[in-house]
């Protein structure tokens, strides 16, 4: 049997919808679940981590419920976990109206490797990336700039809907 915090049965479609209540501070489809101010209490530091060391900024300090850090100078609210055979990673941006989720049916104690950690970090690094581009070629279009050597034209292979939260 599983401890309480790793028998939660999921999917990336209730997760999504999940950061989204979250990112809307307790709001899902018009029904709110939890007052605004729980959020304050939420994603409070409570406790200093001892995984900030070896995790870095993401995981400064434990809230109540939620690791409090700081991913690349965005405020970010974090669920992580490993057990035997799965691991999640849901990443919290609130102040940008981001989330990143990354489930991985693999995990290896003995091999020590945090795969949804770091995927859902370079997701969100590759997502930071986009948004500082995006920004660049409207300060440059807003100049006369050229925009650069994106190409807009073209499509993805997959909908990205499906993966990328965005309240």
């Amino acid at each position: 049997m599983l401890a309480p915090s790793g028998a939660f049965y999921s999917n990336v479609n209730d997760m999504a919808r999940f950061a989204i209540a979250n990112l809307n501070e307790g709001e899902l489809d018009g029904t709110r679940i939890l007052p605004p101010a729980a959020y304050d209490e939420m994603w409070s530091p409570q406790a200093e981590s001892p995984w900030a060391e070896m995790f870095g900024p993401p995981l400064n300090a434990y809230g109540l419920g939620w690791w409090v850090g700081d991913f690349n100078g965005h405020p970010v609210m974090g669920n992580y976990g490993a057990e035997v055979g799965f691991q999640s990673h849901l990443a919290l941006f609130p102040d940008d109206d981001m989330a990143v989720i990354a489930l991985v049916n693999l995990y290896d104690p003995d091999a020590g490797a945090f795969y949804a950690y770091d995927m859902g970090n370079a997701i969100s690094d590759v997502l930071w990336a986009e948004r500082q581009s995006d920004q660049s070629a409207r300060d440059n279009s807003e100049t006369g700039g050229n925009a650069g050597w994106v190409d807009r034209s073209t499509q993805p292979s997959r909908r990205l809907n499906l993966w990328i939260v965005r309240p």
